[in-house]
């Protein structure tokens, strides 16, 4: 096991009763993947050592989708940023962002922050963070596809915080690697696992709250005819125009060859992108568009389904704790883990490939229960806390995550 020292850490803190942390959550899944670390902060300082004090504060990037996204885990925001915008580009929100996030950084110094991913909210925390002088930790470091422009601005935003980051948080060995590759210093990097896996136990462990009227009854007509649930996302800008098409024309294939097949596709909350899809799959027949779902309702529906597809990177994350197999609608793909075990499949948007592989997995399903879950054991927030405070130099440091290790 390699040996690790605190000599190349930087920002250490002197030891005092409780730790301040600012988490900056700015979509869904930065609330959804920091949910469970801002409680298992909260749990710890709430014990007879008092730990950090996380702080929630959001971006106003997708506000409203947030807070309905924290209150599955009964969290509430404890600061709420401005994020107002006239064009809706991308130059305009970063710019917003870092402004707010500055300020908010200058008139309330924390020990740390924490940013999870590759949004746009991420990347403008890092660096708000860093005209501070406020030290980085990064959650889900280290994934690459390599190709600057794919996923688009993700992958930029990724390699920007990798060099503004003081602590990564790699979620897998395979992470980790990428940012020894990058020049990292080893002792920088802390392999925790994903938190999406906690965050999926928390939720499944109780009934969605909210389900809409149209799933419930698409699920039944599934249901009856003892059909097999395919649920389908795409949101990605590399996604849009004709890719979409090609992705819509495919669904329409595998209906229609494939009588027990009913797909459920979950449009994006972008209403030119949801409208685009609704008008090339209207009127096929099993094959209902739904609106953008709650999570806690969004996972139970992976849960039913024999086979999701999707251009995103964290169901790729999701579905092998829920023992489901992906076809990925992209040409490349960051998380690597999932196609080496056997989960995900790379299709891009070619609607006969599409269609080829979505069908071998319906046909073959039986071979996917025995695949191990590369990606978290459900204990990733307690190792992302105890890492922190190691970096704050109020602790041990936590042993790496391995899968060959799980309890």
């Amino acid at each position: 096991m390699r040996q690790h020292t605190t000599s190349t850490l930087r920002f250490v803190q002197p030891v005092t009763p409780t730790v301040d942390v600012v988490a900056f959550v700015g979509t869904r899944p930065e609330a959804i993947k920091l949910a469970p670390v801002v409680l298992a902060a909260r749990r710890q300082e709430a014990g007879e050592i008092p730990g950090l004090m996380m702080r929630l504060a959001t971006t106003g990037q997708h506000e409203e989708v947030v807070r309905r996204a924290l209150a599955v885990f009964e969290l509430e925001v404890d600061h709420r940023l401005q994020c107002d915008r006239l064009t809706g580009s991308l130059h305009e929100l970063f710019g917003v962002l870092v402004a707010q996030m500055g300020a908010f950084l200058a008139s309330q110094p924390p020990a740390a922050v924490i940013v999870q991913g590759d949004t746009s909210s991420a990347a403008a925390g890092a660096l708000a963070a860093f005209y501070q002088r406020v030290p980085v930790v990064h959650l889900e470091a280290g994934l690459t596809t390599r190709s600057l422009h794919s996923p688009f601005p993700e992958e930029g935003h990724r390699r920007l915080i990798s060099q503004l980051a003081s602590l990564h948080l790699a979620p897998t060995g395979g992470a980790a690697a990428n940012l020894v590759a990058r020049g990292v210093e080893v002792d920088r990097i802390v392999v925790t696992g994903n938190t999406v896996v906690d965050a999926l136990s928390m939720v499944l462990a109780r009934p969605p709250t909210a389900v809409p009227p149209d799933l419930s009854q698409a699920m039944e007509r599934a249901a009856r005819a003892k059909g097999k649930v395919v649920t389908v996302t795409a949101h990605r800008r590399e996604s849009w125009g004709e890719p979409m098409a090609q992705i819509a024309s495919a669904l329409r294939t595998l209906v229609g060859g494939s009588p027990d097949v009913h797909v459920m596709v979950v449009v994006h909350p972008n209403q030119r992108v949801a409208d685009d899809m609704r008008d090339r799959l209207a009127g096929t027949d099993r094959v209902t568009c739904l609106p953008p779902l709650e999570y806690d309702a969004f996972v139970h529906l992976l849960s039913s389904s024999a086979v999701v597809l999707t251009d995103s990177g964290g169901l790729q994350e999701e579905l092998p704790s829920l023992r489901v197999p992906v076809v990925v609608l992209r040409d490349e793909t960051e998380r690597q883990e999932a196609i080496e075990a056997g989960w995900s499949v790379l299709s891009g948007t070619d609607p006969r490939r599409i269609v080829e592989l979505t069908q071998h997995a319906l046909d073959h399903s039986n071979r996917f229960q025995g695949l191990a879950n590369p990606f978290g054991d459900g204990r990733s927030a307690e190792r992302v806390v105890l890492a922190i405070e190691w970096f704050l130099g109020r602790g041990t440091r936590p042993d790496d995550y391995s899968p060959a290790a799980r309890a």
